[in-house]
């Protein structure tokens, strides 16, 4: 049975959310037999009981373990300097909540990270079981390997993959998470108005203008901004995942301007693909632009639930193969991936990935058709699956931004 959750200031959902997520947590908990699971990571913390920190990007220390029991107790532990943040951000009352080192009630505390965890299992019942793990090729520890270490030979607990179960339970948003991906998508059409709008010929560079996209993007709420991607011009369009550069953008006649990325709004993402092109597009740039339009349109036809991952793939590589575009077609195997917390998140449309869609998955859908000469055309757009197709949350721009 769960305990009841507090409603902490910075919380990012009502805790009635954290409720039904740790009730589908202990259902997966009791299919698999697991004793109970311990969560290292940023993300799968932050789902489970919201705590949010500044150090989640330190290599050196780890902000908050959550170790979660088959039979509902939870433990938040964290360092000495940690625990106000904890009361600050998470769902878990006082008592659930665990520092090592230095006592500041008067009380004994263990004295270090792997100790607190090792005492947490033993408390917990779960030394010597089987415990669920970040260990899939999708997760990361955010422990070091020699507490890693420790903690197993001191517990004895049988660590297991808690990958798939922890993407079961992830992948299909609430209703709550997904009217703020929805929000975060808004924030990101109104950043990227503003960074045309910023746009001045032969004094702006990639960096600046990007910097005036992550700007409005803080100015409406973002929470933090990942590097985008921005490129301009020949001699930038095959550069794939690189950052903007101080390359200026001038008045070359034809010459594509990329965005890719997206703000973080309250730990949501959004990811997509906006684009201008400098005076007019040419016959070829046409073409393109329209086969991309048509493809994405194509796609987005076969998503629902209940549809393969896989085969929505080979559907639009068939499609883009079929129309005789495949020499020019740069995303074929691989054309989208959902968003949540993180911005890559299973499932992927993509050749490898055989996975039943269900309603409540939110992907980032982003066919490409270009070469090197004229750039690449990309519309990415973020969709909810429903039962009978799909919802678009972002606001659909049909072909490109004249400059």
């Amino acid at each position: 049975m769960c305990k009841q959750m507090k409603n902490a200031p910075m919380l990012d959902f009502p805790v009635e959310e954290y409720e039904q997520r740790h009730r589908r947590l202990q259902a997966q908990l009791a299919q698999q037999g697991l004793a109970g699971a311990v969560f290292t990571s940023r993300y799968n913390v932050r789902y489970w009981c919201g705590f949010q920190s500044v150090v989640w990007v330190s290599k050196i220390s780890t902000p908050g373990i959550l170790i979660v029991s088959a039979d509902g107790r939870k433990r938040l532990i964290g360092s000495h300097s940690a625990y106000e943040s904890m009361r600050y951000t998470t769902c878990l009352e006082d008592g659930e909540l665990m520092y090592y080192g230095a006592s500041r009630d008067g009380k004994p505390h263990p004295a270090s990270y792997r100790q607190a965890i090792v005492d947490t299992l033993r408390e917990f019942g779960m030394a010597g079981e089987a415990v669920g793990m970040e260990l899939g090729t999708t997760m990361r520890l955010h422990i070091n390997m020699n507490d890693y270490r420790y903690v197993l030979d001191e517990s004895r607990i049988c660590p297991r993959d808690f990958t798939p179960a922890i993407w079961k339970i992830r992948s299909v948003k609430s209703p709550a998470e997904i009217e703020q991906l929805a929000h975060c998508a808004r924030i990101s059409e109104k950043a990227y108005e503003a960074a045309f709008s910023s746009i001045d010929f032969d004094a702006s560079t990639e960096q600046s203008i990007n910097t005036a996209y992550c700007a409005e993007a803080y100015r409406l709420g973002a929470e933090r901004q990942e590097p985008m991607i921005v490129c301009f011009g020949p001699g930038r369009y095959n550069a794939g995942n690189c950052p903007p550069s101080q390359k200026r953008v001038t008045r070359i006649e034809h010459a594509v301007l990329t965005f890719d990325g997206g703000p973080i709004y309250r730990g949501y993402y959004s990811d997509t693909i906006r684009q201008g092109v400098v005076g007019s597009l040419s016959p070829r740039q046409q073409e393109y632009a329209k086969m991309s339009q048509e493809v994405l349109d194509y796609t987005l036809s076969n998503i629902r639930a209940g549809a393969n991952a896989r085969e929505v793939m080979a559907k639009q590589d068939a499609y883009v193969d079929k129309h005789g575009y495949g020499d020019v077609y740069k995303t074929r195997g691989w054309t989208g991936h959902g968003i949540g917390l993180e911005i890559h998140e299973p499932p992927t449309i993509s050749s490898d990935c055989d996975w039943t869609l269900e309603e409540g998955n939110v992907l980032a859908v982003e066919p490409d058709i270009g070469d090197e000469e004229w750039g690449g055309f990309a519309h990415e757009e973020n969709v909810v699956v429903t039962k009978d197709g799909c919802r678009l949350l972002t606001d659909f721009l049909p072909g490109v931004k004249l400059l």
